[in-house]
């Protein structure tokens, strides 16, 4: 269950920037992310791509080494079936190794387990793990992909750029602003998920933890284009408030971290139009059974 914790606090940083869409005639920030907060509550599927760029700088006794890695997936999920698919590739480069690994995988959640298949590096076979699970208060009367924007804790962290900016040839409204550790904390209103942020909150100082969004909504329609989550800044404060914790083994007391890229660009392709998406049959009569959590996509996540 620890896994489906950090796994449900991932997903709500994630979901709480995801707070998208506007139709009123005269935009407002609150506007803008309260309809879209609605948009996506009554979506039935969502289809977007997700990009990464990380370049981490790290020094430990004295070494230096930097990471860089990239991330380019497409992500869909439907409500009804809650089916979720993923691919796409994920790079990086490490102590002078460079790899692009492929990666291809569906999930399928029910009340007491989470079942996946996972292609990684243009596997021959699907990997298929299933974590039992109680995930029976995410199947009540309200939409799984609402649980995790309460945007009343944010909404009054955020304003409407007086200047439309030009995103894929189209005009739009941007809405910023910045969403704290205390933010994330007072968002969560799932118990169990709840207790864990307050751990970790106070054992790490999260409330020192800050990072940027930009909303992108089309000019005309006011529909949602695009989010980009900057987050350089706040690995630089999540790794302060970890030392300041005193909670660091001696041999990494020393250690010190940042990052001088580390952004993520979330593409609103579209809503309702992937509501039918199953695992393919071929999928499960292709697969390997696995007890290896890496092969999970929650573990994949966390």
């Amino acid at each position: 269950m620890k896994k489906v914790k950090i796994t449900s606090i991932l997903l709500s940083v994630l979901m709480l920037v995801l707070l998208v869409c506007g139709c009123s005639a005269k935009p407002t920030a609150e506007s803008l992310l309260k309809n879209g907060n609605k948009k996506l509550s009554d979506a039935k599927s969502l289809d977007m791509d997700l990009k990464g760029n990380f370049d981490i700088q790290m020094t430990i006794s004295g070494y230096n080494a930097s990471v860089k890695a990239g991330i380019d997936t497409n992500f869909k999920y439907a409500n009804e079936s809650k089916i979720a698919y993923m691919k796409g590739n994920v790079n990086y480069e490490m102590l002078g190794i460079s790899k692009k690994l492929p990666i291809e995988l569906y999930e399928a959640l029910s009340e007491k387990s989470i079942e996946t298949w996972t292609k990684i590096d243009n596997a021959s076979k699907w990997e298929y793990a299933k974590q039992t699970a109680d995930l029976s208060k995410y199947f009540g009367k309200e939409d799984v992909m609402s649980l995790y924007g309460n945007l009343d804790t944010i909404k009054d962290k955020f304003e409407l750029k007086k200047d439309k900016e030009e995103y894929n040839k189209t005009d739009c409204y941007v809405v910023s602003g910045k969403i704290t550790g205390a933010d994330l904390k007072k968002s969560i209103t799932d118990k169990d998920t709840k207790e864990v942020i307050d751990e970790l909150y106070n054992q790490y100082n999260l409330k020192d933890l800050s990072f940027d969004v930009k909303y992108y909504f089309d000019g005309k329609t006011k529909e949602p284009v695009a989010i980009k989550i900057d987050m350089a800044k706040g690995i630089a404060d999540l790794w302060k408030g970890i030392k300041e914790s005193g909670k660091l083994p001696t041999e990494y007391k020393d250690a010190d971290l940042s990052a001088k890229t580390m952004t993520f660009e979330l593409i609103i392709n579209s809503t309702n139009k992937n509501n039918d998406l199953k695992v393919p049959q071929e999928v499960k009569d292709n697969s390997n059974k696995s007890t290896d959590a890496a092969s999970d996509f929650s573990s994949i996540l966390s």
